[in-house]
């Protein structure tokens, strides 16, 4: 019914490990290009050249590996390391800032919801664009 051997099948057709971490990078690409794109429409809304060129680098970086995911191309070229210095940079900016944030909210004893959810959203944005730097800086050749 199943064959000779059935569990070759199964086993033919599992990804590797290798490529369970391309993908999960890919994922991650995607989701911290929308997560640029939603904390660019709720939370930028005075566009300084700073928030505006980090969000830039970001999407940039994150399109960088899906173009390499897709071509099977990971090397690092003088694009990656602009984007990825960049996108490290305004991921560091933003704890800073979200560190600042937390202090006077603590100084003043007063926590808005709106206060409460940037937090949340810069520290889950910077650490997604961190993991994706050092993955991404692991994955090349």
């Amino acid at each position: 019914m199943f064959g000779a051997q059935p569990w070759k099948s199964i086993h033919r057709h599992r990804p590797s490990l290798c490529q369970k971490n391309y993908r999960m990078l890919q994922k991650l690409s995607y989701f911290n290009i929308f997560f640029a794109l939603v904390y660019v429409l709720l939370y930028l809304k005075s566009g300084t050249l700073n928030s505006t060129a980090g969000i830039l680098a970001i999407i940039v970086f994150n399109w960088l590996y899906i173009r390499g995911y897709h071509l099977g191309d990971y090397r690092w070229k003088s694009w990656h390391f602009i984007f990825g210095a960049w996108s490290a940079y305004f991921a560091g900016f933003m704890l800073y800032a979200t560190y600042n944030i937390i202090k006077v909210s603590i100084a003043v004893d007063f926590w808005a919801d709106d206060t409460v959810v940037n937090i949340l959203i810069s520290l889950f944005f910077s650490l997604l664009v961190w993991v994706h730097i050092v993955g991404y800086w692991n994955k090349r050749s």
